[in-house]
């Protein structure tokens, strides 16, 4: 089964308009759970399994999801009140034999983006405001580690993220069409994400996708 990903590409305009949805993003590693009958797994955009990896978000996964359900967002970690990279990369690259003092010294935090499946349903072909919904359905009551990420439709709001967030470690914001879903005809990820990233100062989009094949050998070296 395979579970595209948008990825970025720089631009130098915060699209504005009727329609556009703002979110911050996150410096830590892309993730992808899901969740089955009888087990969580976490995968990378590439499909590797890392469940491993990141095993206390699997466990809280397991405990709060309900079966059928695919998520897509950023597994980050706190330190010293900021998210720190450096510290999600040692937990997304650790072995399995460094993944329990790692998870120990760095618990990590399941900050959601988009739901690419409930109850067994494929929302892919969904518009992001079905999706944004069906998101916040899932995750109801959830406490962390797991939670989804904030949105506006204020473009003054998006700045403000812009502006304030990245002395916590969000270095960028993104945005993304109310109608932006599968397409019928090629089973393209048609998801347009913007995200400006402010050492570098550019707002950046995608509407390309990365499949992500549910169940690849672990191993991976990615974010």
């Amino acid at each position: 089964m395979e579970y595209p990903v948008a990825l970025a590409e720089s631009v130098t305009v915060l699209p504005r308009g009727p329609g556009w949805w703002y979110e911050p993003k996150y410096d830590g590693h892309r993730l992808v759970m899901h969740r089955t009958a009888e087990t969580t797994r976490c995968h990378t955009r590439s499909g590797c399994t890392v469940t491993s990896a990141w095993l206390d978000l699997a466990v809280a996964g397991q405990a709060v999801l309900r079966p059928g359900t695919v998520l897509d967002g950023e597994a980050v970690v706190w330190v010293n009140g900021q998210l720190s990279f450096s510290a999600a990369q040692a937990r997304g690259n650790s072995t399995a034999r460094r993944s329990a003092a790692l998870t120990a010294e760095y618990p990590a935090n399941f900050v959601v983006w988009d739901c690419l499946q409930v109850d067994g349903v494929e929302l892919r072909r969904r518009p992001y405001t079905e999706r944004r919904a069906a998101l916040l359905e899932v995750l109801d009551g959830v406490p962390p580690p797991i939670q989804a990420t904030p949105a506006s439709d204020d473009p003054d709001v998006a700045l403000a993220w812009y502006e304030h967030l990245p002395a916590q470690g969000c270095l960028r914001t993104t945005a993304v069409s109310h109608t932006s879903c599968w397409s019928d005809a090629s089973n393209a990820f048609l998801w347009v994400f913007w995200a400006v990233s402010r050492p570098y100062g550019r707002w950046a989009w995608s509407w390309r996708s990365t499949p992500v094949r549910v169940g690849s050998p672990g191993g991976c070296r990615e974010c």
